[in-house]
């Protein structure tokens, strides 16, 4: 009866930490139904490099006019969780796990639509995981959508460069572009609900699947043993 007892204890304590760490997953950095969650920089400046684990965000644009830059946690679409507003060839830190050591999401092109409280998904994604840090990854995908370029790094050593470095949209087909809600053209998804399987084919053709996620059959990302990726925005439509 005492071993009874004690086997139906463990179980229960089993099942709690089962059921503790299945919350943790679902947790959240900040809270996104506070008016404060999104943190607006404008102008942002770049954070304090001290070696930590982050983004070195490089804006390669030629061009004079600042732009918005969006931060994303996965599982919430409607609300950036960091604003930044950055001028043109410019190279910023970015420190996300300073305040948040196990953020997992997505940094994208941005625009005034994305406070508007909706989702505006339709672009490239330079996205990164720290949640088994220090086994870190991040890669690019067009998924969602191409609204144009970008490259990732990570700093370890003999690691491939992800991500693509010429703008597809100009030379794809008609049926393929679209507007985003900001009024910027981009490519059609290719792998969510309701993708365009002409936009599949056509970004298939174009850009190496090794180093851009194009469908779900194969995520092309890279390990970052130190935490840090450097990511760089070329010239794209916001």
């Amino acid at each position: 009866m005492t071993r009874l007892c004690l086997l139906i204890f463990t179980l229960a304590v089993y099942a709690a930490l089962i059921q503790d760490i299945a919350a943790q997953t679902l947790d959240f950095c900040g809270e996104p139904d506070k008016s404060d969650y999104t943190l607006i920089q404008d102008p942002f400046l770049g954070d304090i490099d001290h070696g930590q684990p982050g983004i070195i965000f490089e804006t390669a644009y030629g061009e004079g006019s600042p732009r918005w830059f969006m931060v994303y946690q996965n599982g919430i679409d409607a609300k950036p969780y960091r604003a930044m507003r950055v001028s043109s060839n410019t190279t910023v830190f970015v420190d996300l796990t300073t305040s948040c050591s196990t953020f997992s999401g997505r940094l994208v092109r941005g625009n005034d639509i994305d406070f508007d409280g909706g989702a505006h998904n339709l672009g490239t994604w330079a996205e990164m995981n720290w949640q088994s840090y220090p086994l870190v990854y991040g890669g690019v995908s067009v998924i969602e959508g191409n609204d144009g370029p970008i490259l990732l790094q990570s700093e370890d050593p003999n690691t491939p460069h992800m991500g693509f470095t010429e703008d597809i949209i100009p030379r794809a087909p008609k049926e393929c572009r679209v507007k985003k809600d900001s009024g910027g053209m981009a490519l059609k998804p290719t792998d969510k609900d309701g993708y365009d399987e002409a936009t599949r084919e056509f970004t298939k053709r174009q850009l190496d699947n090794q180093k851009v996620s194009i469908d779900k059959n194969y995520t092309a990302t890279v390990m970052s043993h130190n935490g840090r990726f450097r990511v760089v925005f070329q010239h794209g439509n916001h």
